[in-house]
């Protein structure tokens, strides 16, 4: 390896040969992809962050951060007056989503 390389020009190197291979999506923590998005931005690869939510640490009434699958409440969906759980009929009916008040959840569900 080149001594003379700096940090920077090797994350641009290895950020244009990941774009050259086709690898665009980023899945890091908000700091990080901010800082790929950049990089990314630099050496003319086209980019869009999008980002939603809030950081997900704090329990809900239940002592749980995330709602369960089972029991769902209002922080399974976003902004939404219904849940929309996976797997959510038996028979066609629908035994497991609820109605919910809008909250800015976990979960969006993009038709």
């Amino acid at each position: 390896m080149n001594p003379n390389l700096t940090r920077r020009q090797l994350g641009l190197a290895a950020l244009r040969t990941a774009a050259a291979l086709g690898l665009t999506r980023i899945g890091l923590t908000t700091a990080t992809a901010a800082v790929a998005a950049l990089r990314l931005g630099q050496a003319g690869v086209r980019t869009v962050v999008l980002e939603m939510g809030r950081l997900w640490d704090t329990p809900g009434p239940d002592g749980k951060v995330f709602p369960s699958t089972s029991a769902p409440d209002q922080r399974s969906m976003w902004y939404r007056t219904r849940t929309e759980a996976p797997l959510a009929t038996f028979l066609w009916l629908d035994v497991v989503n609820r109605d919910i008040s809008p909250y800015p959840g976990v979960l969006d569900r993009v038709n």
